[in-house]
């Protein structure tokens, strides 16, 4: 090959570099809605760039845009991060060879509304005994102390201005689930729907409290097909509770959903969704969890959304489920912030 062909490709080569990387300046600016003007209280934000099988995150003060450099075009979601504020997302980001501004908006974040029932609340099986609201009050509280600091964007309410009931126990067929087994979903399901208002409200994620989880007081269950019923035992404690609301947000088990955590088997036990634990040791949500809680179209924050969430689609629990969705998810381990 000649000298004059290898001059003729260099315009060629230089155009094609372009087109792979990006200028250094692109920016990622947060506003917050609920300030006038929308600039960020104190505090930080996290951004979240997503392509198939890989991710790109930063982190930068209130006020100030976030940076990166050289952004492929393969990353075309972003989504950004905050105590306090629901997720901010958008899809279908076309960054160019100019320095691009992309203006982001975060809103208040989500209220959940949540009922707990006292279906059987006693461990030797006595339904006629009251539920210890007080034990189950700490949860919500609790719950959403880490729901704020892992910045999920979600904050549990009182669905209706009452966070308990007492009806369900009354009903008929009630004591055909106080000792709860995996068996047992499909009849409940029906159970709780041939009675909603006494046995369960449609608007809300509802905590069934029984003797037994499986023998297990300290267990809980999800069977739901709606996504919004939730079964524990008497005993289970709170990050319990919240590992089995995280499923109607339509996050799975680890580690059986096949989730990679580089071999780190102790750090995926610090995970809220980690199946074989404790309060001692559940610690953190990871932020493309998050990102699977605000778009996938089976969680509760769609289903209980009114208008429905707009931008949803099939993410999935299992990590090349959620890589392959059109656009992709990322894998469940990716994280903005370092878990505590």
């Amino acid at each position: 090959m000649g000298w004059r062909v290898y001059l003729l490709m260099i315009p060629l080569l230089l155009t094609v570099a372009a087109a792979l990387s990006q200028t250094a300046n692109d920016m990622v600016r947060v506003e917050c809605n609920s300030n006038s003007p929308p600039t960020c209280p104190s505090g930080s934000n996290g951004v979240m760039l997503v392509a198939k099988g890989a991710v790109r995150t930063a982190t930068r003060g209130p006020s100030l845009d976030v940076g990166f450099s050289s952004i492929v075009p393969t990353y075309t979601q972003v989504m950004v991060f905050r105590r306090g504020y629901r997720p901010a997302y958008q899809k279908d980001v076309v960054w160019t060879q100019a320095s691009d501004v992309l203006k982001l908006t975060l809103e208040k974040q989500f209220d959940l509304k949540i009922r707990i029932w006292a279906l059987c609340p006693d461990v030797n099986g006595d339904c006629s005994r009251p539920l210890d609201e007080d034990y189950f009050r700490s949860f919500k509280t609790e719950a959403n102390v880490v729901l704020r600091s892992e910045r999920v964007g979600i904050r549990l309410v009182a669905a209706g201005g009452g966070l308990f009931s007492d009806t369900a126990r009354t009903e008929p067929g009630a004591s055909n689930f106080k000792n709860f087994s995996a068996a047992d979903c499909p009849a409940f399901d029906t159970w709780v729907e041939r009675g909603l208002g006494t046995r369960g409200l449609d608007d809300a994620v509802n905590i069934y409290v029984v003797s037994d989880v499986r023998g297990l007081p300290k267990w809980g269950w999800n069977c739901s097909r709606t996504w919004k019923t939730v079964v524990v035992g008497a005993k289970a404690d709170w990050t319990t509770i919240l590992h089995e609301v995280g499923h109607t947000l339509s996050l799975g088990d680890l580690p059986m959903d096949g989730v990679a955590w580089d071999g780190d088997d102790a750090r995926a036990k610090k995970n809220f969704m980690y199946s074989e634990t404790d309060q001692k040791t559940r610690k953190f949500f990871t932020e493309a969890q998050i990102f699977h809680v605000h778009l996938n179209e089976s969680s509760a924050v769609h289903t209980l959304s009114n208008p429905k969430a707009e931008r949803v689609r099939y993410c999935g629990g299992i990590d090349d489920r959620a890589e392959n969705a059109i656009p992709p998810c990322p894998i469940l381990k990716e994280r903005v912030w370092l878990e505590p």
